[in-house]
């Protein structure tokens, strides 16, 4: 049987963040004093604490957990953007020294692009306005790693946790206002 992949479905920043609100208030719905259908649930995972107590406790626990998940999928789309923006450069040939640049780091990666130092040495090269900004993008990637690798050793860092509006989100509409991307990004 003949492998089939997936085409190219790159996320909009609006559909992450509406999918992220959703789930919150189906969970905050879910967990509220008139679901009464959790109550063995609740005493499942906390015999010892009060139903309201443990209520909160683990609607707690669920919606750190989607601000996780949800961080995850708004930082591969990111990582998207960048990719896209790489390869839309390459399709329309454009000579510039910005587009050279990236275009010939693509060709030396030859099949994965991944997003190393040196690819943040010439956006930043390019790009000296964007330094603080690429810097606070890099720290959130080591958050992605993180997070997409299992959160089994320590985050590289600067915060131990970040949130996905006030951080995440908030980077990326910045970036998408502020950086210079080619044409369908």
């Amino acid at each position: 049987m003949a492998k089939q992949r997936l085409g190219v479905q790159p996320l909009k920043l609006k559909e992450i963040d509406n999918h992220h609100k959703d789930c919150e208030r189906s969970l905050k719905l879910y967990f509220s004093e008139n679901n009464l259908e959790i109550q063995n649930m609740l005493i499942e995972y906390f015999p010892t604490e009060l139903e309201e107590d443990a209520r909160t406790k683990l609607l707690d626990i669920r919606i750190k957990e989607l601000e996780r998940s949800s961080s995850l999928m708004l930082l591969a789309a990111i990582e998207a953007w960048f990719m896209m923006d790489v390869k839309n450069r390459q399709a329309a040939n454009l000579t510039d020294a910005f587009s050279l640049e990236l275009i010939n780091w693509k060709i030396a990666k030859i099949k994965y692009i991944l997003l190393d130092p040196n690819f943040w040495e010439i956006w930043k090269t390019h790009n000296p306005n964007l330094i603080d900004l690429i810097g606070k993008l890099k720290d959130q990637f080591h958050y992605r790693h993180w997070l997409a690798h299992g959160r089994h050793f320590p985050a590289n860092t600067q915060k131990h946790e970040y949130s996905f509006e006030k951080d995440i989100y908030a980077l990326a509409e910045v970036i998408l206002r502020d950086f210079p991307f080619f044409e369908g990004v």
